[in-house]
């Protein structure tokens, strides 16, 4: 029997003392088809149905009632040996290495971070502040935070070989300084926006399409053009304060500012689309403990 199998196994049994299959993949740290995949690796290597699956339920079959007996004896002895091999959680130690987006670090996690390595202090933390979507097996990263559009409501997901946590959701904003306004005057329609100047993220000044969405659900589709562009959101920011022009940030990035008169949000009965906060990691068949200590210190401490 090859290590494979006896994962397959532990997968199973865990199926059946959580009940369902999310549950499984949420106790085992990997997604919920790769629990179906070696459900089904391990039912042909049977050639036995273990279980069936309705909408509501999973239940064992006769052939996986009696496999199980052996199962849970087997997913019994690796929790104990999990407990006895694995440190407690003030006792962590190694290196992580997470890579952040700048605006997102220094604005919500690391604030924070002192929290974490006081809670894991024999835990050395190597931080990468970085926009780009980084390969994380080329450069070594256990686990990364990124901004996207939201990926739906489930909470893990695969991407191909990549584990997604969905953290928390966000709303792009339109937003402009108070001086902005007083000199260009406040548009009352998306259409009045092309008149505008733009400050955008990225690396060009060609135009842009940009949608906005009203209460009744209608689209209104524009193009702008920047007059200034940034590759970074967080250098967007400062330029927008000095009233140089509108942009498009995501709430959570200006909501001190909101609250603080130094910028004002612009048609605000009109929506960009969401967006989400993931984390990834590079651990396909589930995360090691320092890693799955982070997810949830974010998903607890600084997203909850």
């Amino acid at each position: 029997m090859d290590a494979s199998q006896l994962y397959h196994m532990l997968v199973f049994a865990t199926v059946v003392e959580q009940g369902s299959f999310t549950k499984a993949a949420d106790k085992l740290g990997v997604s919920r088809s790769m629990v179906s995949q070696h459900l089904k690796k391990l039912e042909t290597r049977l050639d036995n149905r273990l279980l069936e699956r309705t909408t509501r339920k999973v239940y064992m079959t006769e052939a996986g009632r009696r496999f199980y007996q052996y199962c849970a004896e087997l997913l019994q002895l690796a929790e104990q040996a999990q407990q006895a091999g694995f440190p407690a959680n003030a006792d962590l130690q190694g290196s992580l290495k997470i890579c952040l987006p700048n605006a997102l670090g220094q604005s919500q996690i690391l604030p924070r971070l002192g929290e974490f390595c006081r809670q894991y202090p024999k835990l050395k933390i190597n931080l990468k502040l970085e926009d780009m979507r980084l390969n994380l097996e080329e450069h070594h990263i256990d686990l990364a935070v990124y901004t996207g559009q939201a990926r739906g409501a489930c909470s893990i997901q695969a991407d191909g070989q990549w584990q997604h946590l969905k953290l928390a959701d966000y709303q792009e904003v339109l937003v402009a300084s108070p001086e902005y306004i007083a000199d260009h005057g406040r548009p009352a329609h998306p259409d009045n926006l092309e008149l505008h100047s733009w400050i955008c993220a990225g690396h060009h000044l060609r135009p842009r399409p940009l949608v906005l969405t009203n209460s009744d659900g209608q689209e209104f589709r524009i193009r702008v053009a920047p007059h200034q562009v940034c590759n970074q959101t967080i250098g967007i920011l400062p330029m927008v304060i000095q009233g140089l022009g509108v942009a498009p940030i995501a709430e959570p990035l200006v909501r001190d500012e909101l609250a603080a008169g130094r910028l004002e949000r612009l048609l605000p009965d009109y929506h960009l689309q969401a967006g989400g906060i993931f984390l990834t990691h590079r651990f396909e068949e589930g995360m090691p403990p320092k890693v799955r200590a982070f997810a949830k210190f974010l998903s607890q401490k600084v997203y909850s």
